[in-house]
């Protein structure tokens, strides 16, 4: 995991098993995603949890729902069947879709932070922001001496997946 500043703690952990042949991927997820359940439940509950959470996927609503989920997905996670490697990634899917809906930005970020966060997390380099920004422009923006525009935004979120809302919200400029 990393921290600039004010970010939490973020870090690059496995959505799904990462295993080649099944095209399965790693994600950027906050650390205490997965921690929480596991700080919540001493081992002995994880492990009813754990024998008692073989359903199929079904939509998450609440935070019992989500506990039960990440049960299923530590049940599923070696598995070379391919009806659990399937039910891994609908569970997945679901918990992404859980997630995103509770996750809000956390006090004090700017757009800046957010962008270096990305950068660090995901082995982005000034150029590649330059790539989308211009040069001159990268440089300005990440030593704060230009805001985003929007049309450097809608950039941002297109080819790096960052969600909008998190680059609009103002900041200093020098």
């Amino acid at each position: 995991g990393s921290r600039l500043g004010a970010l939490p703690v973020v870090g690059i952990i496995p959505c799904f098993p990462q295993r080649e042949e099944l095209g399965l991927t790693m994600r950027i997820v906050a650390q205490s995603t997965l921690q929480a359940f596991w700080t919540r439940h001493p081992e002995t509950e994880r492990l009813t949890a754990l024998s008692k959470a073989t359903m199929e996927p079904k939509p998450i609503h609440t935070a019992s729902d989500h506990n039960v989920a990440m049960a299923e997905v530590e049940r599923l996670w070696g598995s070379r069947a391919a009806d659990d490697v399937q039910r891994l990634a609908d569970w997945g899917e679901l918990i992404d879709l859980y997630e995103a809906r509770q996750i809000r930005p956390a006090h004090g970020l700017d757009p800046v932070a957010i962008i270096r966060a990305e950068m660090e997390m995901n082995g982005r380099s000034r150029a590649d922001l330059a790539a989308l920004v211009g040069q001159n422009r990268a440089t300005e923006i990440l030593g704060r001496k230009r805001p985003l525009t929007l049309p450097m935004i809608r950039r941002l979120v297109s080819a790096w997946g960052i969600p909008a809302d998190l680059l609009i919200a103002a900041y200093e400029t020098a």
